[in-house]
């Protein structure tokens, strides 16, 4: 049986960001104020007593969030043209094609996400209230298939290093990517990592998927 593939879309201005991800085999774990969603984090207030609500605000302060998106079962590539354009600098960034590990990951946990428009209901301050509240979204994300590793940190244990280890498989640069960079990218992912493989993504010619253009792949290293 093949494993699970995950994909991280990224854009390639903060090179450093992608070549330390390329280096170490992981994903930064961001704060919930640094995600996308206007509503992250928000849950229903309703209930809970002042020192419960205060304890799982705390707590979130403290968590860490590495998002990515679960490969489907007919999906042999990230041919997702909207993903590409919301999550790869329209484009002109990159995708992380990788599977998971237990090593140096200590303390995440995985949750797929859920898609609905009830706001999660906590009935405590446990970790599994935090989990909770961190893995719903409204029914406007659900064609992303969304996995989220995430971690609470013990208070004033939050330290540095916030990151997610993967088991990294293959980079795609984006239709648009900047010929000359990636050129130059390509050879550094040789260097680094010669296992690893390279992908173009194109146009496939005038085929739609999804009433939006239809993506190929062209390989440029196995």
């Amino acid at each position: 049986m093949n494993e699970q593939v995950y994909y991280k879309f990224m854009s390639l201005e903060k090179l450093e960001r992608f070549l330390d991800y390329l280096a170490h085999n992981h994903l930064y774990g961001a704060k919930s104020k640094e995600l996308n969603d206007p509503f992250e984090g928000h849950f229903n207030l309703q209930g809970l007593p002042k020192n419960t609500k205060d304890n799982i605000y705390s707590k979130l302060s403290r968590t860490r969030i590495c998002s990515m998106f679960k490969g489907k079962e007919d999906q042999g590539f990230p041919d997702d043209f909207l993903m590409w354009s919301h999550y790869a600098n329209s484009h002109k960034g990159c995708c992380l094609e990788f599977t998971l590990t237990n090593q140096y990951n200590k303390g995440w946990t995985t949750k797929d996400i859920i898609y609905d428009e009830q706001m999660p209901v906590p009935k405590d301050d446990s970790y599994n209230s935090i989990y909770d509240i961190l893995s719903h979204k409204t029914q406007d994300w659900k064609n992303e298939n969304e996995v989220r590793a995430i971690k609470i940190y013990e208070k004033g244990k939050e330290g540095n290093s916030h990151f997610y280890h993967i088991k990294l498989r293959a980079v795609y640069f984006g239709l648009s990517a900047d010929s000359k960079n990636t050129d130059i990218l390509v050879r550094i992912i040789k260097a680094l990592k010669p296992n690893i493989s390279i992908y173009q993504i194109k146009r496939d010619g005038a085929k739609r998927k999804n009433n939006y253009p239809s993506l190929k792949k062209e390989c440029l290293h196995s």
